[in-house]
Parts: structure tokens; C-alpha cells; sequence
């Protein structure tokens, strides 16, 4: 996990059963193949391949994606409704 998040340019804490990461950053050896739904024609969920690591559409650390941008600027508002929180709390 520590190798996605430096992949990734993650520097806040992630919560591994909760953390979502699109296919798109993944190529398609990094998927294992389900045969029989395939011979099927069957609209199957893909499975990653335990050794995948996100390697194609990276934001870097000096052009962080605009996924990036937003994660952080969603991690301000919330640490922003927090404080306004304890405040109205504390004022009570």
C-alpha cells in the first residue's frame, strides 16, 4: 500500500477499506481475466492482479491532478466545518 501512495503523491492518511481508485490507472495485464464470463459475454466486476500498483495517469508532485486539487481542497472545507463545529459547541 505505501508504493500506491507514493504513486498516487498521497500524503494524508488513507483508510485502506475505504479508498477507491478509478481502472483507468491500471493497464490491462494489472486485471486478472474471469474466462468463463468472458466466453459467456457476461458484463463481469474485474479483479486486479495482487501485485497491481496504479501506474498510468499519475498526478506528479509538481502538477498534482485535479482529482488531487479537489481531494485537498474537500479535506480543508471539512477541517474548516470541524472547527466551526467545536466552536458553536464551545459557545453553547
Amino acid at each position: 500500500m505505501k508504493i500506491w501512495k507514493v504513486k498516487c503523491c498521497r500524503q494524508d492518511t488513507v483508510n485502506v477499506n475505504e479508498a477507491r481508485i478509478c481502472s483507468d490507472h491500471f493497464t490491462e495485464s494489472d486485471f486478472e481475466r474471469d474466462m468463463m464470463s468472458e466466453l459467456m459475454g457476461l458484463n463481469y466486476p474485474r479483479k486486479l492482479k495482487p501485485e497491481a500498483v496504479p501506474s498510468l495517469y499519475l498526478p506528479n508532485a509538481r502538477h498534482p491532478a485535479p482529482a488531487a486539487l479537489k481531494r485537498k481542497q474537500r479535506m480543508e472545507t471539512k477541517e474548516n466545518h470541524q472547527q466551526r463545529r467545536k466552536l458553536i459547541g464551545e459557545q453553547l
